[in-house]
């Protein structure tokens, strides 16, 4: 739509880069250059004058100068009531524009603007709210602090949506390629709009900047304005626009002012709030004719009501509206400007205001003049490039171009350009009306409506116009337009524009495309992806691609399991690799399915690019999930050759490195030539070592050693030397077949999941190391302890030959056994490797050369820059290298900056490149004096013992001083025991002197261990060695006498050799319940048989070849079926004894949880008991932990195993097993419930069982499965049975026969359902498409919302209906096919009404007395409740406490009583019958209640309050004269009633005191709300204060002051009143004050303002409690310095006697501050409550109130200070253990309980180790608590408190047996008579409650026997 410019902001400054281009082309095509606007015509050498003018003017003047100048100029020419179009010339800064949304980016918005401008918003130009919520996110989320996620754009806005904006920028030379920067913050556009310009029903643009409790507050952007806008005013525009979700920050909306009958009132430093409305029936109305309209208060999209005021024929027209005028050019005239007349009343919106001329510009078009704010999509069904067939031609404009109508519906534009590839002469010849053209659509006009199109034939006939032409996987031609270096640049046809990466030239890489291609050439391509963002085209022209005959996949919905696919290679992971298809579709091949051959390193055998076919394995629409295998039927697998035939497994040889990669380096072997790969994990022992040396290894240098790890295509070497030294040692496995369980295998952690971690070995295999393996003590999560390229040592546990597959351990306790040589060689191998390093560095140079020439040891100058806390800095006198010594190693020394001293290197530290050292005297004095006599110095040898100093502390090592004749040298201790040693490293602190023996020197590296570990192994050995031999052989049978017995196993003497006889090995055969141990004695004499021999030391079996099998303890057994045997089978191994299904066992229980009962057959073979399977009687299934004990034996059968190895056995305690056949019972657990589906259950053998919802009852109810539980067994009938799939359909319907007629029949199929049935049915699920209705197993129905209830439209279904809810529905229709049921719960169909929450709430009436505590309660916890009256009104009716009001007997006839409890329950019987009469009242407060509860029947829409019987009020009512005088009357109370008051008031003093902490539940009477239904609204519940529905009350009015709202004394002059009234007055206000005094006195009024408070804290200022609840009030209201003022007064004025209550404020006082203070006013506090109170117990609260608010660090500082400041008391250390067990943290309480042993007086450490133990069995490892208390007791066998607190300890856990051991050691023990019969009465009754008969009868024998013994000795 160009054409000539008419600019309106006056002439815009112009670059000083001159036009000629654009003058030559003017003149060509003989156009005259004019020289001003309206101006006459002038010659080309004035043009050239005027340049040269500006040039001048540009160089004298200044810019601002210059703009003013022009500015005015143009003003004092321009006609701004001329209509003109709207064009970027015609733009000015700060121009005022409307505009739509276009596109939304997720950075900014892209405005469509009139004339087809386009702008862009950036996303901190939406609103001021917006960019401070961007801002506070982002500072939230660099400091890694949780924050409300921002609304992003697309959140916020839409496509179609009309918006006002401000031109931020514009520069004329930056043509119309440049979009240009607008912004739609209301505070820019409405910025200079003035309040008092605001008028009622004016639409405006504003943003939400808040959202509120009733609404949301709106920024319109007029200054000292604020809006509201209520969630009644945008309840429709949510619907339509928010599809329901609330509004957002930040979210821009068209408001309608609602300030009728108002105007703005502008104060200084106030805001006005009004009212605003978004509801499109509101912002769609025009804005009334006024007597006038600021031109300051127009703005963009606001629509007035306009005149005609002048026709400009082909140009447009001129309104007048609002006093003001405007222009409106044709494009924005829906009609033919000859239909217009002057005067004629038309409706008109505001399209554009220029800042300069002050000239408004109206658009007359529909679609924008009847916008609502909802967005509008104008151009549906068309797209760009489409071609429009029969366009017929409506009108023809020669200056412009062609207007098109397409099927009525549409207005197409052709612009002149764009008629005909030839040009026309006659438009209006060659376009007639009514013609009939094909047009190709190029954009659009939002502003205007228009779709800009072609009639070109070229156009028409092109192909492609767009990049979205092109479809992936399409075979296109191109033309090559250039060569770079990331791909070639193509182009397609003569629009779209190509791309074809490099990796896509060709099959292979291409080095040299240039050599291939030239630019002109035509390719042959086929699209991968289309950048609808770039517009650009990706192809690919790989020949195997392009001749694929694979199918072509765009999308996942095109893929099926089983398809062969053809794609290329994108990405390789360690995991597997990315393969992309068209459109970018991406799919994993995992390494696992990448060949047959097992690939540890794809990116070894694959490259990007790579074409590859695969096959589809799975697909997962839901998560974007493709999984593929490259593993086909007849394909040769990748990776399988294997050219390394000469070298084997562990073979070591020398390389060079020939390429390094991000994985690691290439290398070619010496002497073969041959190309193999060093992963970089595998460069060093060490993870921090292999990135270094990976860093600094370059291509050409030599590793002198690396060992063959693995054979595949690329050999695999390694660098550990670890591994290296395995291999020598012959510990590497070759294959397979090789693995057996108990192997100890060195290998490198490869992966860690949640599940486990992967551990590779030689040879590529890999073994799993599931969490519980991986360490002694289990972690949630391994990846802290555990890392890719770890160096472990792993034992295997379970080897699955079928699959190839075994599982391994890394737990010290299975792969440790005390070898201290084992931490020597982890040390040395970390110094061969850090040397290796260093060796590097010193070749590369620089800096870290010279720090890797440093010598360790070595004595050095060094000059003090900077002295810190944590130690000094310095620098190398000679050198200049940084030096850092930390605080230890500068002990004792008086050290200044400046200062020159010496210093001993320690440490090379690479990374930071500096040199830790140590400047202490000594050390320094002594290396000095070593190297000075070096000749004459005695060094250290192999198997000294000396004294040492630690020095330095790393994760690797531990450096030391040695002492004595080597001192001066320094030596490395291992900081690990073992290669898996990752949580309980050796401790070690610098300064710390120990004793060390020396184990290595070797270079001058010494290498030593401490001496006690040496002793310990040394001890260890001894013991072996001195264990006495034998003869025993394998299946011998001999005699033995039983030496210990335990409740597992005996210890017996076999001829002098200790062996032992697990209780699996003592009887083929039991009593169920019983254990045969029980049967056996001390020194009893028995028969057993060898099986096997085990190590003293390690307890592992040994093979009979084993040379220390004589000195190993005999494994025998006692069974009758192996003592009768004659020998043993040959080649026996009682490690490897196996069990079949339908063997007969005995199960000796270790463990019972609610699913299943673990038992132990043998000491290699456990099991598992199903509860179904424990027992035939379903009482013993339903608590099995009562029936079966933990260590009793029990006959079993096996039914199954679990694994191939056999050692895992599913058995059955039951004669008869459960079968589950369909129409049978059965019995099942439950295992999950589900409200919305049903139960799911586990049934016998394997098999998975669902109850659906209809199926749990014959009559439906709401939420059937509450009566369920977890784990609950319940019998039910099998209705289907799925054998292949094992799963099963259970109904809980009481019998088979009832199913032919219940009351809700079962639904099983979609035939038993037809058209216009009723029945009944579960609500499944609520969402926005309606309510989903389970009618029977798998059949689900849905009803749609506007199926639920006719006539009425519910906004929100969750709120009126809930999961398991019974409902009544009809089937409306039922698709067999597609198997959807439609169904309706409307009344008219089924003949029931729909009942929702909202009005199902029974009526329910709490009250509250002195009397009823209970009731008081149930007050408490439900203060308001709704019903429904018969009316259907909602009644809301809350009862307070009463109270005993008497009147004199002058005033009443009858005397008062005080209400009762038996007339408390009189009164809840009678509210329950709506029928009964009610009692009489018994009180003045009961009468009006009852008056108001008969008159509200009547009524519509009141509220009746009645408090104490003291007012009645009615909205719009006045109080009646018998009401009027009842009141009256109790003002006459005499004096002596008011002492009654008073005495009765000081007698509940007591209670009073109490209830002073409870929630004002104490204010009398009933209050009675009555609402319609119809204006049920929601309630605001801020209790006995605020409500938003409560009548809003006036102030009371002062003389001559009018009431509006009271019109009867509006019509009635103001009478005087009399004396008797005026004295009747004077007594009301005294009987209120009374009533004020005594409500205060009795607590029945709870405080309300600050002056409340004052009053209590006068009358109790002792009382912590009051003190504490002022506190409280000014919290609740975020007071926060005034509760802080409250608390200093409190502790001023409590009594210093009253040290309790002071106690309670200061706690008070330091949760406040914990709260909302901040740490140092917390610390101030502290501090401050330590002096005044004690220290132990403030603190102690200190720490409760840190751990509550979870501020455990904080806590844990405290308790750290508190046992240094109080070291003596052992409470304190008792609490901060018990802190630390409950954290989580056992090994820090465990430390810490051998610091409190240091500490504490030795009377002190049984009571500490005590609880230790404790704590032990309670948070920590009950075995560990065990050996405390064995300990103990072993010193201390007489203290009959531990042997309780022990037996009590194993009992409770269940313990049974271990807990009967102590027993009777207990009462072995010589103890006084008196504590005798304290264990044995203890010990019978144990065995009464947890033991048989014969147990109570051993005790009692045992009693009887000591009562015996005691008598004979007496």
């Amino acid at each position: 739509m160009d054409e000539e410019s008419f600019p309106r902001g006056g002439v815009r400054e112009q670059t000083t880069e001159p036009k000629v281009k654009k003058d030559k082309q003017d003149k060509k095509q003989g156009r005259v250059v004019e020289k001003n606007l309206f101006g006459e015509v002038e010659e080309s050498k004035d043009k050239k004058k005027r340049k040269k003018g500006r040039k001048e003017i540009t160089k004298d003047v200044s810019k601002k100068t210059q703009k003013q100048t022009k500015d005015s100029d143009v003003v004092g020419k321009i006609n701004i009531l001329t209509p003109q179009i709207l064009n970027k010339k015609s733009l000015y800064p700060g121009m005022l524009l409307l505009g739509s949304v276009k596109a939304i980016q997720s950075y900014s918005l892209t405005l469509a603007l009139p004339n087809g401008l386009s702008g862009v918003v950036p996303i901190m130009h939406i609103s001021a709210a917006y960019t401070e919520s961007l801002e506070r996110y982002s500072q939230h989320h660099e400091m890694g602090d949780t924050v409300e996620n921002v609304s992003t754009l697309s959140e916020l806005f839409h496509v179609g949506m009309v918006l006002p904006c401000r031109l931020r920028d514009y520069n004329s030379a930056a043509g119309d390629t440049k979009k240009l920067q607008l912004s739609v913050n209301p505070r820019d556009v409405n910025g200079d709009v003035q309040p008092a310009s605001l008028q009622h029903g004016m639409c405006i643009y504003g943003s939400v900047s808040s959202i509120e409790d009733h609404g949301y507050i709106v920024d319109i952007g007029v200054k000292a304005v604020q809006c509201f806008l209520r969630h009644k005013q945008a309840k429709k525009f949510i619907q339509q626009n928010n599809h329901g979700e609330g509004l957002r920050v930040g979210q821009i909306v068209k408001c309608s002012l609602l300030m009728e009958g108002s105007r703005v009132d502008q104060q200084a430093g106030r805001n006005q709030v009004i009212n605003v409305s978004i509801d499109p029936s509101e912002v769609g109305k025009h804005l009334k004719e006024s007597s006038s309209l600021a031109f300051s208060a127009l703005a963009p999209g606001m629509r007035v009501t306009a005149k005609v005021n002048k026709v400009i024929q082909e140009k447009g027209m001129v309104l007048s509206f609002h006093k003001l005028k405007g222009v409106v050019h044709k494009s924005h005239v829906p009609l033919d400007l000859q239909t217009y007349t002057h005067r004629q009343e038309v409706s008109a919106v505001v399209l554009a205001i220029h800042p300069l001329l002050k000239t408004v510009h109206l658009s007359l078009l529909p679609h924008l003049v009847d916008y609502a704010g909802l967005p509008t999509r104008l151009f549906d069904g068309v797209k760009v490039s489409q071609i429009l067939a029969g366009a017929v031609v409506r009108h023809v404009d020669k200056t412009r171009g062609v207007l098109l109508k397409w099927e009525d519906r549409l207005t197409l534009f052709a612009q002149l350009s764009n008629l005909s590839d030839n040009p026309v002469d006659n438009v209006i010849a060659a376009f007639k009306p009514g013609d009939t053209h094909s047009a190709r659509v190029l954009g659009f006009f939002h502003m205007e409506n228009l779709v800009i199109v072609t009639l070109r034939k070229s156009a028409l006939d092109e192909k492609y116009m767009q990049a979205t032409d092109l479809k992936p996987g399409e075979l296109v031609e191109c033309t090559l337009k250039s060569i770079e270096k990331t791909g070639l640049q193509v182009q397609v046809g003569s629009k779209v524009k190509g791309i074809i990466p490099s990796i896509h030239m060709a099959d292979v890489t291409l080095t040299n495309p240039e050599k291939k291609f030239t630019v002109g050439q035509k390719l042959k391509c086929r699209v991968l992806m289309v950048n609808k963002k770039r517009s650009v085209v990706f192809l690919t022209h790989k020949k195997s691609l392009l001749t694929s005959k694979y199918p072509v996949v765009c999308d996942l919905s095109e893929v099926k399991v089983g398809m062969e696919l053809e794609g290329f290679i994108s990405s390789i992971k360690d995991f597997g690799c990315f393969v992309t298809f068209y459109n970018n579709l991406q799919g994993l091949a995992p390494t696992p399915l990448l060949s047959t051959e097992k690939i540890a390193y794809p990116e070894k055998v694959f490259f990007p690019g790579q074409i590859v076919r695969c096959k589809v394995v799975s697909v997962d629409p839901a998560n974007s999930k493709l999984k593929l295998t490259f593993v086909l039927e007849g394909k040769k697998a990748f990776g399988g050759q294997d050219v390394f035939t000469e070298f084997n497994i562990g073979q070591c040889m020398k390389c060079t490195i020939t390429n390094k990669n991000n994985t690691g380096v290439d290398v070619e072997l010496e002497g073969s030539k041959k190309k193999a790969f060093i992963p970089r994990s595998h460069l060093s022992d060490f993870v921090d070592l292999c990135h270094a040396l990976w860093e600094k290894h370059k291509v050409g240098d030599v590793i002198e050693t690396a060992m063959f790890w693995h054979k595949t295509k690329t050999p695999i070497l390694t660098c550990k030397q670890s591994l290296i030294v395995a291999a020598k040692e012959g510990q590497l496995e070759k294959s397979f077949s090789d693995i057996e369980p108990g192997m100890m295998l060195p290998g490198v952690v490869k992966n860690v999941q949640p599940y486990g971690v992967f551990v590779e070995f030689a040879s590529g295999l890999f073994g799993l190391v599931p969490n519980q393996y991986g360490t002694d003590k289990r972690l949630p999560d391994l990846s802290a302890v555990y890392r890719q390229g770890q160096t472990v040592v792993a034992k295997v546990v379970e080897v699955n030959a079928d699959k190839e597959r075994f599982l391994v351990s890394l737990r010290m306790q299975d792969c440790y056994h005390g070898n201290s040589e084992i931490g020597l060689q982890i040390t040395a191998a970390y110094l061969h490797d850090r040397q290796q390093l260093l060796a590097i560095e010193m070749k590369a140079g620089g800096v870290r050369g010279t720090l890797a020439s440093t010598t360790l040891g070595s004595v050095h100058m060094a000059t003090i820059d900077q002295v810190t806390d944590l130690g000094v800095i310095g620098h190398m006198e000679v050198t200049g290298v940084k030096v850092v010594a930390v605080k230890d190693n500068v002990k004792g020394m008086d050290i200044s900056v400046g200062d020159t001293l010496h210093c001993v290197v320690l440490y090379i530290d690479l990374n930071k490149q500096c040199l830790e050292v140590a400047f202490t005297s000594q050390l320094v004095k002594d290396v000095i004096k070593r190297y000075q006599a070096k000749k004459h110095t005695e060094q250290a040898k192999v198997s000294q013992t000396v004294k040492s100093c630690v020095l330095m502390v790393k994760d690797d090592y531990v450096l030391v001083s040695l002492k004595g004749h080597c001192r001066g040298q320094l030596a490395y201790l291992p900081a690990r025991r073992h290669w898996n040693d990752v949580l309980e490293k050796h401790q070690y602190e610098a300064g710390q002197e120990n004793s060390v023996v020396i184990k290595s020197v070797e270079g001058g590296v010494v290498l030593a261990m401490l001496k006690i570990h040496e002793d310990r192994e040394r001890d260890e050995e001894d013991k072996v060695s001195h264990t006495p031999t034998h003869n025993l052989t394998l299946g011998q049978v001999c005699n033995a006498k039983i030496r210990k017995i335990f409740p597992d196993q005996v210890y017996i003497n076999i001829g002098g050799t200790h062996g032992r006889v697990h209780r699996t090995e003592m009887a083929d055969s039991t009593v169920n319940g019983t254990s045969p141990v029980d049967s056996l004695q001390m020194s009893q004499e028995i028969q057993v048989r060898v099986i096997g021999f085990r190590d003293a030391k390690t307890f592992k079996y040994l093979p009979i070849s084993h040379p220390h099998l004589r000195r190993a303890m005999p494994e025998c057994t006692m069974k009758p079926s192996s003592l009768e045997l004659g020998t043993l089978p040959e080649n026996y191994d009682c490690t490897k004894t196996i069990v079949n299904v339908g063997d007969h066992v005995v199960a000796f229980v270790t463990k019972v949880t609610s699913q299943c009962v673990h038992a132990q057959l043998n000491q290699h073979i456990s099991g598992k008991v199903h509860t179904l399977y424990l027992s035939d009687d379903i009482q013993v299934l339903r608590s099995p932990e009562q029936h079966f004990k933990v260590g009793r034996g029990y006959n079993a059968t096996v039914i199954g195993l679990e694994n191939k190895n056999k050692n895992l056995a599913t058995l059955s305690f039951r004669k008869k097993n459960p079968v589950v056949q369909q129409g049978k019972a059965t019995l099942g657990v439950i295992t999950a419930i589900n409200p919305g589906t049903g139960l799911n259950l586990q049934l016998a053998d394997g098999i998975h069982g669902t109850v659906d919802l209809t199926d749990i009852l014959n009559h439906y109810v709401d939420n059937p499965t509450a009566s369920f539980s977890l784990g609950e067994i319940i019998t039910g009938f099998v209705v289907e049975y799925n054998i292949i799939a094992k799963r099963a359909v259970v109904s809980l319907r009481h019998s088979r026969e009832d199913f032919a007629k219940p009351k809700d029949p079962r639904i099983s199929s979609l035939s038993d359902l037809a058209t216009g049935k009723v029945l009944r049915g579960y609500v499944n699920k609520v969402s926005n498409q309606g309510l989903h209705i389970s009618v029977g197993h798998g059949l689900w129905g849905l009803v749609t919302p506007d199926c639920v209830i006719g006539g009425r439209d519910l906004d929100n279904l969750h709120e009126h209906f809930s999961v398991s809810q019974v409902v009544t529905i009809m089937v409306t229709s039922v698709n067999k096919d597609t198997a959807k049921i439609q169904l309706s719960m409307l009344e008219k169909n089924t003949h029931v009404p729909v009942v929702l929450k909202s009005a199902a709430r029974k009526r329910n009436i709490s009250i509250s007395s002195d009397v009823d505590l209970e009731e008081n309660e149930k007050v408490k916890r439900s203060r308001k409740m709704s019903a429904n009256d018969d009316t259907g009104k909602e009644v809301q009716i809350s009862r307070k406490k009463d109270k005993k009001i008497q009147k004199d007997q002058n005033v009443s006839s009858e005397p008062e009583k005080s209400i009762d409890s038996d007339d408390i329950v009189e009164k809840k019987a009678a509210k329950k019958e709506k029928n009964k009469k009610k009692n009489q009242p018994k009180d003045i407060s009961e009468k009006h209640s009852q008056n108001v509860t008969e008159e509200k029947e009547n009524s519509e829409s009141k509220v009746v309050k009645v408090k104490k019987g003291v007012k009645v009020k009615e909205r719009g009512k006045k109080r009646s004269s018998k009401e009027q005088t009842e009141v009256e009357e109790i003002k006459a109370v005499s004096k002596k009633k008011r002492e009654m008051f008073v005495t009765e008031a000081n007698d509940k003093a007591g209670d009073t005191k109490k209830s002073e902490t409870k929630e004002d539940d104490s204010d009398s009477g009933i209050e009675v709300k009555v609402v319609s239904a119809s204006q049920e609204t929601m309630v605001l519940d801020v209790e006995d204060k605020f409500s938003w529905n409560s009548d809003f009350k006036l102030p009371v009015l002062g003389k001559g002051e009018i009431s509006d709202d009271e019109s009867e004394s509006e019509a009635q002059p103001q009478v005087k009143k009399t004396r008797d009234e005026i004295r009747t007055e004077r007594i009301a206000e005294e009987k209120k004050l009374y009533q004020y005094e005594m409500q205060v006195l009795e607590g029945d009024r709870q405080p309300e303002t600050s002056d409340d408070f004052d009053r209590l804290v006068l009358q109790s200022p002792d009382s912590s409690l009051v003190w504490l609840r002022y506190m409280a009030f000014h919290l609740e209201s975020t007071e926060i310095d005034k509760a802080r003022s409250v608390a200093e007064r409190a502790l001023k004025t409590i009594s210093f006697r009253e040290e309790q209550e002071k106690l309670n404020v200061w706690v008070a006082y330091l949760n406040l501050e914990n709260m909302y203070g901040t740490a140092e006013s917390v610390r101030a506090v502290l501090a401050r409550a330590v002096q005044h109170n004690d220290p132990v117990a403030i603190n102690m609260q200190m720490v409760n109130i840190y751990v509550t608010s979870g501020k455990t660090e904080e806590a844990e500082q405290l308790f750290s200070s508190i046992v240094k400041k109080h070291s003596g008391n052992k409470q304190v250390w008792l609490k901060f253990g018990e802190f630390y067990f409950t954290q989580g943290r056992p090994e820090s309480a465990r430390k810490l309980m051998q610091r409190a042993l240091k500490c504490l007086e030795m009377r002190d450490h049984v009571d500490i180790i005590t609880k230790f133990a404790q704590l032990e069995f309670k948070l920590g490892e009950p075995e560990r608590g065990k050996t405390m208390f064995e300990n103990t007791l072993n010193t201390y066998p007489k203290r009959t408190d531990l042997w309780s607190i022990y037996i009590d300890m194993v009992t409770k856990l269940g313990q049974y047996e271990d807990a009967r051991s102590l027993y009777k050691r207990a009462v072995g023990q010589p103890m006084a008579v008196r504590k005798m019969k304290f264990f044995y009465k203890k010990y019978l009754q144990f065995e009464e409650k947890h033991g048989t008969e014969s147990h109570v009868n051993d005790v009692k024998q045992r009693a009887l026997e000591y009562v015996e013994g005691l008598q004979e000795g007496s």
